[in-house]
């Protein structure tokens, strides 16, 4: 986990659509990024982003069914413990180092804030359902990692993950282990390590976690978009059978994700995850 300090930079233009607001489960904000040119977030020790505007033309309405649709999957008591205070839809979220954009992401967050934490997310991303659970995840384990219990339960979680995937920091350490077939990216056959087929859960142990919790959550739409790393005749969960069968360290993995969900609220069992994808 990290602590994510916010820096902002709102940029004014003369012609825009107003940002329009609108509430949705337990009062929590959804933004569309209108008025302002672009935001610039600056996460000390991290990367920054720009964080462009969110096009006129296209629909805010069904963007708001979404959010609501996978907000509704939590309890409302789940949302007030990870003050999850405003969703801000953008176009596009660009990482950038001084001047130069060195990649995308569908979404981002930023902890803590007073008033409610904030998560930013791409409207025009096929995958928003997922990363609405992706960027939610993080900002719950920042907020209930305050409490020693959990804290610790998060510790034993991270150390299991460490143990059987191997994680690189940067693009090209990962790329180089690649070609090395030190490990099996992108297709590893067995699936033993990680779920997504992208690469992006050998980044690092936050982004495994979030990765499973996203595809937990939205195990359809992850099938569809063909973004999960199994053998493509098989659902999430019959793979995820087939890995208990077979003894794969990816179970043990998804398993401690559902036990610490279960530790936020009692009906995150393994039951209702299955019936996601029904």
């Amino acid at each position: 986990m990290r602590q994510l300090i916010l820096l902002i930079l709102f940029i004014p233009i003369i012609v825009g659509t107003h940002a329009v607001v609108s509430l949705a489960q337990e009062n929590v904000t959804i933004q569309f990024l209108g008025e302002e040119a672009a935001v610039s977030a600056g996460f000390y020790g991290h990367s920054e982003y720009v964080l462009t505007r969110f096009p006129a033309a296209k629909s805010q309405d069904s963007i708001r069914k979404v959010i609501n649709k996978e907000l509704s999957k939590y309890p409302k008591a789940v949302l007030k413990k990870a003050r999850l205070g405003k969703i801000l839809v953008v176009d596009e979220a660009y990482c950038i180092r001084g001047d130069t954009v060195y990649g995308m992401v569908d979404g981002t967050y930023v902890v803590p804030v007073e008033n409610g934490n904030i998560m930013f997310v791409s409207g025009t991303s096929p995958l928003l359902p997922g990363v609405i659970h992706h960027e939610l995840s993080s900002i719950m384990m920042y907020e209930l990692s305050t409490e020693a219990v959990v804290d610790e339960k998060l510790s034993k979680i991270q150390k299991a993950f460490l143990a059987v995937t191997p994680y690189y920091s940067d693009k090209e350490t990962l790329v180089a282990s690649a070609s090395a077939k030190t490990f099996a990216y992108p297709r590893n056959k067995d699936n033993y390590f990680v779920l997504g087929n992208t690469g992006y859960s050998l980044v690092d142990y936050e982004n495994d976690f979030n990765t499973i919790v996203q595809f937990l959550f939205t195990p359809t739409l992850s099938k569809e978009l063909q973004c999960l790393l199994v053998d493509p005749e098989l659902k999430l969960w019959e793979f995820l059978d087939e890995a208990k069968k077979n003894n794969y360290p990816i179970y043990k993995k998804v398993q401690l994700v559902i036990e610490f969900y279960k530790t936020i609220d009692a009906g995150f069992t393994e039951e209702y995850f299955r019936t996601l994808e029904k």
